[in-house]
This record gives structure tokens, sequence and C-alpha cells, in this order.
């Protein structure tokens, strides 16, 4: 038969051990942290059409090629340059792949300033709903990238009219499947922008 000094010594031992794991945090649970999408490039779940346009904006002016990337459809992804950019590089355009949009973003993102103010604005939205999960966005747009490319006369703003068609994939997040750019009076638009810096 135990003695009361043993039976005294197991409670000790048992209270000793309860207060030393209800005090520990090893099997806590803990919050899951954000995925890192780099410094100053907020990413927004898109569960709406226009927080694409919102992460395309921060993606520029972070100039953040993941995010970039996240806002376009990498398999359905298609896109159509303006008049003007297919007539100058017709050999271009009939294979641009996501493969593509990649090279121009990495090399614009070399070629970028840092400390400097990049932009991306869209104006005139219009919204046409085509069903529950494609839209046609069409907007006007401003994009500024200050890069060093500009003494060779590449200029560093654009300027023109996009079209967007955008698809929600079935865990209802949407991106750019198709995009069409369409110039505005001879301005240096985004595709001449994508010409430019898509061969290095």
């Amino acid at each position: 038969m135990n003695s009361p000094k043993h039976i005294v010594t197991a409670i000790t031992l048992f209270s000793l051990f309860g207060l030393l794991f209800s005090g520990c945090t090893l099997f806590d649970t803990r919050e899951p942290e954000p995925p890192d999408a780099g410094p100053g490039a907020p990413f927004l779940q898109p569960d709406r059409p226009e927080i694409v346009l919102e992460n395309l904006s921060n993606a520029f002016v972070a100039v953040n090629l993941q995010n970039y990337l996240r806002s376009i459809n990498e398999k359905d992804f298609r896109y159509s340059p303006t008049v003007t950019a297919q007539n100058e590089n017709p050999e271009l355009w009939g294979t641009w792949s996501i493969e593509d949009e990649e090279a121009y973003f990495n090399n614009l993102s070399s070629a970028s300033q840092s400390g400097t103010n990049h932009s991306l604005t869209f104006s005139d939205v219009d919204t046409e709903i085509v069903s529950s999960s494609v839209q046609q966005i069409t907007a006007t747009y401003n994009l500024t990238v200050n890069h060093n490319r500009n003494t060779q006369g590449v200029p560093t703003l654009a300027g023109g009219q996009v079209i967007f068609l955008m698809t929600a994939g079935e865990d209802g997040l949407w991106s750019i499947s198709e995009w069409t750019d369409v110039s505005s009076s001879g301005t240096f638009s985004w595709s001449d922008l994508r010409a430019a810096f898509v061969r290095g």
C-alpha cells in the first residue's frame, strides 16, 4: 500500500505537470500567415471583377510580377494588340503567350528606376455582364513607369483603352482571359510598351 508521503508526492507531481502544460503554447493553433507578395504589393482576393483592376494597378506601382500574373488566366489567356502595334510587329503577336507577358514585365522591372513613382489608373470603366461567370470590362488607362530606356526613345507614359474579358473560376475568383488594347489617337500604348520590353 502506498504511504501518505508517496500519495502527496504523486499529487504534487501531477499538479506541476498540469501547471506546466496549461501554460505551454507548444500545441496551440496559430493564425495562418498571409503569403509573401513582396514589399508594397498588396493583392486583394479578386472575388469581383473590379478587384482585378485594383490588383493590376497595385502590381504596377510595385512592379510586382507575381501579382501581375495572378490577375491573368494563364490557361486561357489571349492578347490582342492595337492595330498600330500589330502592323509594326505582325510576327510578334501571332504567338503572344503568358510567357511573353512574363518576359516583358520582368524586363520592365529590371529597367525600372527604384525609388520613383509608377502608376496605373483606370477611368471611364464600363461593365457588361455576359453571364454569371463572364464579364466584359472596357476602360481608359493611363500608365506611368519610370524606366531607364527613355534615353533610347521609349516613353515612360502610355495610354489608351482596354477591353478585358474576365472569367470567374470554380473558386469564384476572377481573372483576365482576353485582353484587347485600343490605341488613343497615336499615343504610345500598352502594346508598344510590351513590344519595347519583351525582347530584353
